[in-house]
């Protein structure tokens, strides 16, 4: 399925897409076209290339029979704005004649919508109008295809980034349990002392967290490598930097074990949050969380 659910509405989708176009055009290449009086003709922005840009999300949850519908629909109702409103365009076009007309959508996952939209393009090209290329087309996209854009908004700190993790099976515990033995025993030696200060805290209980926060951070970072591979790589850097001084701390500290676990878990959230504003605060703890059970699987985060 190209793309993935957006969650945050229309209107946030519109102005996100927007963004990611005016970080890949120069700002005289790119126009924006404004909604207010009389909507936008069918088109949120043109470039001078002659890509004319839509954007469309639909409200999620929603099956992906209605969402074919709805995405269909929207194809279907502003393309004939081209046509309906020919004398404003022509007017704010100037010289530029549209060669393709972009679809931009969180995600789409009905190849039919690549044929409805080749059928409104024959349409439009019989339109034959002044400022529509005898080539004219329909391209579906997803933010996926500005991904190098997508990161530079995050870099920036424009665009806030919240990655969810999938949720590790059953198997996978077991998988990790049986692939790490000297980690396990690491983590258990750990979660005694913890336990020891923590009356009633359930042993097996916490143990199973650090396992989940790992898993669940490793999967994080997987999807940051794939998708922003410089913020994989800064914060990948940032987590090592932390790391150096970790062990000599730990065999200077005076803290109990509890007291020690939430020093460092503050600390390096505040390394996080310094270097990458533009994390989301839940995205940003699953990363805290998994460099510290990474830590207290490999020992480098240790209680005396």
């Amino acid at each position: 399925m190209p793309g993935k659910p957006w969650k945050d509405g229309p209107e946030a989708w519109q102005e996100h897409f927007v963004q990611l176009l005016q970080c890949r055009y120069k700002h005289t290449q790119l126009q924006v076209v404004p909604d207010t009086y009389g909507g936008d003709y069918g088109i949120e922005a043109f470039a001078r290339d002659g890509s004319a840009y839509q954007c469309y999300a639909a409200n999620e949850p929603i099956s992906g029979p209605d969402l074919y519908k709805k995405q269909r629909g929207k194809i279907t109702s502003d393309i004939r704005k081209l046509q309906r409103h020919s004398k404003g365009l022509a007017g704010i076009l100037g010289p530029t004649i549209l060669n393709r007309w972009v679809f931009a959508v969180p995600r789409w996952d009905n190849k039919e919508l690549l044929k409805h939209a080749e059928a409104k393009a024959v349409e439009v090209r019989s339109w034959a109008l002044q400022y529509i290329a005898p080539d004219f087309c329909i391209h579906i996209v997803t933010e996926d295809d500005f991904a190098v854009e997508r990161e530079q908004l995050v870099v920036a700190g424009v665009s806030s980034l919240r990655v969810e993790p999938d949720q590790p099976e059953q198997s996978a515990f077991i998988q990790f349990e049986e692939s790490h033995d000297e980690w396990m025993r690491n983590l258990d030696t750990k979660v005694n002392k913890l336990t020891r200060s923590l009356p009633g805290t359930d042993a097996l209980a916490l143990r199973r967290q650090f396992m989940l926060h790992y898993l669940e951070g490793q999967n994080v970072l997987a999807k940051l490598h794939s998708e922003y591979p410089d913020l994989y790589e800064a914060a990948r850097r940032t987590k090592t930097d932390r790391e150096r001084s970790l062990a000599t701390e730990c065999m200077l500290s005076t803290l109990e074990p509890t007291g020690a676990l939430q020093k460092h878990l503050v600390e390096f959230r505040e390394a996080l949050r310094t270097q990458f504003r533009s994390l989301d605060p839940g995205t940003c703890d699953l990363l805290v969380w998994e460099a510290v059970s990474d830590w207290l699987l490999r020992c480098p985060l240790n209680f005396q």
